[in-house]
């Protein structure tokens, strides 16, 4: 039954050094016992799998940008899948709400929104522009092409609206903000994993303005001007041409 001979019982006992030998070469090959502890709840880990099965891959994007595409056809791109951008401003990495055509008062809608942070919410409002042409003219000054400017001009006009009507717009996003943490989707809302942020709604809001527009000509010169321009405006703003801002990704 112990598949053994008599032998095996008349040995000197547990300091029989072949014993030992056999005891330790066995517990040394025995690979240590992973315990599975309990890390989230199944309805996080099933969203991850639903953002991971439909996203859109570095090399996609890129190829799209290859064919100059208009903004149009960007903001279509982008909107299939919004983790993209949660990729680049989420901060904890799964705890966003993404939105497009995200109402800003009484000055339209923007592009794109994201609700991120903790304690103090991040509001992200993010503006797209073609791909189609270079971020500055070719001329002796340099400056902002047209629909570059138009972009940076229409973050500061909502900006401007959100500093005049601050204590609507708060109440306003964290209203959307809930919607969608009861289940709705106002707004084409895009619900990270953990899209129940961790928020204080009595808290101030911090908002920053994005804009991605034109491709990148002249590397240097061209970091060196947005960096000018974005320090120069009286908002937080932060402009990238789609060269700068694909290479921030981290995803293949």
């Amino acid at each position: 039954m112990l598949d053994c001979g008599p032998e095996e019982f008349s040995e000197d006992g547990p300091e029989d050094p072949r014993l030992q030998a056999e005891i330790r070469q066995a517990l040394e090959g025995t690979p240590a016992l992973q315990v599975l502890r309990f890390t989230e709840p199944p309805e996080v880990s099933e969203r991850r799998l639903e953002i991971a099965a439909a996203r859109h891959t570095r090399a996609e994007l890129t190829a799209l940008l290859d064919a100059r595409p208009t903004e149009q056809a960007l903001a279509a791109f982008l909107k299939e899948d919004p983790s993209l951008l949660a990729e680049r401003y989420a901060r904890p990495a799964d705890e966003y709400i993404c939105f497009s055509e995200f109402p800003v008062g009484d000055t339209g809608r923007v592009d794109f929104a994201l609700l991120t942070g903790r304690s103090r919410m991040d509001v992200y409002l993010i503006e797209l522009k073609g791909g189609k042409h270079a971020l500055r003219r070719t001329d002796h000054y340099g400056s902002f092409r047209a629909a570059v400017q138009e972009g940076r001009d229409q973050l500061v006009r909502r900006a401007s609206w959100v500093e005049r009507h601050y204590e609507e717009f708060c109440r306003f996003v964290h209203q959307v903000r809930r919607a969608v943490e009861a289940g709705q989707r106002p707004y084409r809302a895009f619900p990270g994993p953990k899209h129940r942020l961790l928020v204080d709604p009595e808290k101030d809001i911090k908002l920053h303005l994005i804009l991605i527009g034109g491709r990148t000509s002249r590397e240097l010169e061209d970091s060196q001007a947005r960096h000018r321009e974005d320090q120069a405006a009286r908002f937080h703003m932060e402009t990238e041409t789609w060269d700068s801002w694909i290479r921030k990704l981290a995803r293949a």
